[in-house]
């Protein structure tokens, strides 16, 4: 089942269903990029980043992951003004900034997902938010007992993992991740069966869909509230950004009233 997505108040009445529970909530955006055959959106897969690029041809993708990794810790320390201390931070940090990784994010501020699924104005296709329930049986273990690279698919679906918030950016956006096993391409059909089935039944996955041209008319009202560029890219870029969107005709946006 898919809940449908038209303003601010459908979202929050979506955060709402199931609560109060034990689990902690996390929410992902994913923005829809093709359609089937039969015309209609395809649902996105649940797959890291690693899993949605070409790999070397001369490195499998663990391999790819671990070249990739390596060159960040190399290069990274003279930019950072707080050093990461475990694999994981380190994962955590450069998978924020671009490095594909075996991680997925996801963040625990429902609001920050909405602006992530509503932030392109000019997509083609709709967004759909995926919520999550985390329990503390399945989260990483940073004490030792786990390392980012043991965990295979015998060891579960994957690992929740709440990073510190050193860096701004995940600070701003509520960021958190889930873990996931190394698959390689030739064992595509178990990585579907793994990203398709048993993660989503794992994680109580529920979800809503946003149309196209509700995207103006949400972003508008997350601006209002305060949920903008300046908050969720903290630094010039994103204060940039806001003020751009507060002075051109991007904010032009007839909505209807709060309900």
């Amino acid at each position: 089942m898919c809940t449908l997505v038209q303003s601010l108040s459908d979202f929050i009445r979506f955060t709402r269903v199931g609560q109060p529970d034990i689990a902690t909530f996390i929410y992902r955006a994913q923005p829809s990029k093709k359609k089937t055959a039969q015309g209609s959106v395809s649902d996105t897969l649940l797959l890291p980043s690693i899993m949605r690029h070409q790999r070397r041809a001369d490195l499998t993708l663990r391999e790819t992951e671990e070249q990739m990794l390596k060159d960040f810790q190399r290069e990274a320390p003279s930019l950072l003004s707080i050093q990461p201390t475990s694999s994981i931070e380190w994962m955590a940090l450069a998978q924020h900034h671009g490095i594909p990784t075996r991680l997925l994010d996801w963040t625990t501020n429902p609001l920050v997902s909405l602006f992530f699924a509503v932030e392109n104005q000019n997509s083609k296709f709709p967004s759909h938010i995926y919520r999550g329930k985390i329990y503390n049986t399945q989260v990483y273990a940073e004490n030792g007992s786990e390392d980012t690279t043991t965990l295979d698919p015998d060891a579960g679906p994957f690992r929740f993992y709440m990073p510190s918030y050193a860096d701004r950016r995940i600070a701003a956006q509520s960021s958190c991740f889930t873990l996931h096993p190394q698959f390689e391409f030739d064992q595509r059909e178990a990585y579907f069966h793994h990203y398709q089935e048993i993660l989503p039944n794992e994680l109580q996955v529920t979800r809503c869909i946003i149309p196209v041209a509700r995207f103006g008319p949400i972003k508008a009202e997350l601006y209002e509230i305060g949920i903008s560029h300046k908050t969720i890219f903290p630094g010039l870029d994103g204060l940039g950004k806001s003020i751009s969107y507060a002075n051109t005709a991007q904010r032009d946006i007839i909505r209807e009233p709060w309900d």
